[in-house]
């Protein structure tokens, strides 16, 4: 089996190994694999977006002294990309986690499977992914009702504690939000990739046994 730490490669179960009734779980398995490659691989395509739009907004400093107004419109310009590739940053996160939880029941509905993963690493992996992105549903909760929070006046008096309003913020590469009363934050860096990429190979090498 290649090495789980390979970024382009992801686990595959033979589906012929299973009794029949047992198809459908682990056919949904190899695609519950392969989306932890996959989503791995958007967050750092989110990463090479807000990376160039950070570099085109320091390159439109050159135009800061003679003409303020075009370093406005291309500053402007870029932070809507970076804006952009955080908040789907922050959605690709989330969707990582749905798919290890996915991966799960789908493995309760297998059990030839089952029996033959690691459950004590892929545990590890769970434990691991919430240790580094404790509060991934709530920034996804906050990304997905961003207009309800900024115009509700039910809830616009308990945005965040200090009274500010962060509603899908940059602050340096941290992207910065609030609900329920919570100031919420990821940051959007390769540090981040490998840490889901860590969380990826742990659940690949908890499948070493029947995967190839």
């Amino acid at each position: 089996m290649p090495s789980p730490t390979d970024p382009n490669w992801w686990p595959t179960i033979p589906v012929s190994v299973v009794p029949k009734e047992e198809t459908y779980a682990a056919t949904e398995l190899n695609n519950f694999l392969y989306n932890l490659h996959s989503f791995t691989d958007d967050f750092r395509g989110d990463l090479a977006i807000f990376d160039f739009a950070g570099i085109q907004i320091q390159e439109a400093k050159k135009y800061l002294s003679t003409n303020p107004w075009n370093f406005h419109l291309a500053s402007q310009h870029y932070m809507k990309w970076s804006k952009t590739a955080a908040r789907d940053g922050a959605m690709t996160i989330y969707h990582f986690k749905k798919t290890m939880d996915q991966l799960r029941a789908s493995l309760r509905l297998c059990p030839t499977i089952n029996a033959a993963v690691n459950l004590k690493m892929l545990g590890s992996a769970g434990k691991l992914f919430a240790r580094y992105f404790p509060r991934s549903e709530s920034i996804r909760n906050a990304v997905g009702h961003a207009a309800e929070i900024e115009h509700d006046p039910v809830v616009i008096g308990r945005r965040h504690p200090s009274g500010g309003v962060f509603i899908n913020s940059i602050n340096g590469r941290n992207f910065d939000t609030t609900i329920n009363n919570m100031a919420l934050s990821y940051e959007i860096s390769q540090s981040t990739v490998d840490k889901l990429s860590e969380v990826k190979s742990l659940v690949y090498s908890s499948f070493s046994e029947i995967a190839s």
